[in-house]
């Protein structure tokens, strides 16, 4: 990356933002209301309690800092597909000569 030096030590030494603090903040009551659940809830749920406790915040932000945490609640797993594909085709060859294609094109058209 071509970045001069000076941008990149500002950028390295600018204040932290107001949103990141109150997102370390929220992730500290959220990482109380899971062990509060026992590590069960997931996003929805976490959510539910914190509106309950009256902090109003949004269901994706909660699902992200989670996520980001590395916080999953009981029944989160990747799904397999349940169908699986069945015998492949047979190609058959081609049975129908040009020339009948010819003459039935001849036919048609003319």
């Amino acid at each position: 990356m071509q970045v001069h030096r000076s941008g990149y030590y500002q950028w390295l030494n600018q204040p932290i933002s107001d949103r990141e603090l109150e997102n370390k903040e929220l992730l500290i009551q959220i990482k109380d209301a899971f062990k509060a659940s026992n590590s069960v809830y997931g996003h929805r749920n976490i959510h539910k309690d914190l509106k309950e406790l009256g902090i109003h915040v949004n269901k994706k932000r909660v699902a992200r800092l989670m996520s980001e945490a590395k916080l999953y609640g009981v029944g989160t797993y990747k799904r397999k597909p349940y169908s699986k594909p069945g015998p492949a085709h047979k190609a058959y060859p081609n049975s129908i000569s040009t020339s009948v294609l010819y003459q039935l094109s001849l036919m048609t058209h003319g």
